[in-house]
C-alpha cells in the first residue's frame, strides 16, 4: 500500500487530546505507572550491566576502539574491535 491510501484507510483511530488530570484519575493508571518505572529501571539495569561487560571485555583482550556487543542468542554476544598492537589477547 502507498502512503495515500494509508491516509484514506486507516488502521487505527486518533482519540485526540486527552488531559493529563483525567488520565492519572482512571483506575489503570496506577499499575501503569507502576509498571513503566519497574520497567525503566530494568532497562537502565541492563544497560549499565552491558556497558560493565564491554569494560572488561576490552580489558581482557587489550582493546583500544569499542566493542559492539550485538544479541544473537540467548547468552551469545558477537564483538567487533580492533586489537592494540602488543595485545595480551586472549
Amino acid at each position: 500500500m502507498d502512503m495515500e491510501s494509508n491516509q484514506r484507510n486507516p488502521k487505527t483511530k486518533t482519540l485526540g487530546h486527552l488531559p493529563v488530570e483525567k488520565v492519572k484519575m482512571m483506575k489503570e493508571w496506577s499499575p501503569y505507572k507502576a509498571a513503566a518505572a519497574e520497567f525503566s529501571k530494568a532497562k537502565h539495569a541492563a544497560a549499565q550491566t552491558k556497558r560493565a561487560v564491554r569494560e572488561a571485555l576490552k580489558q581482557r583482550q587489550g582493546l583500544k576502539s569499542s566493542i559492539l556487543l550485538r544479541k544473537t542468542k540467548a547468552s551469545e554476544f558477537s564483538k567487533t574491535y580492533k586489537r592494540r598492537k602488543g595485545g595480551l589477547g586472549r
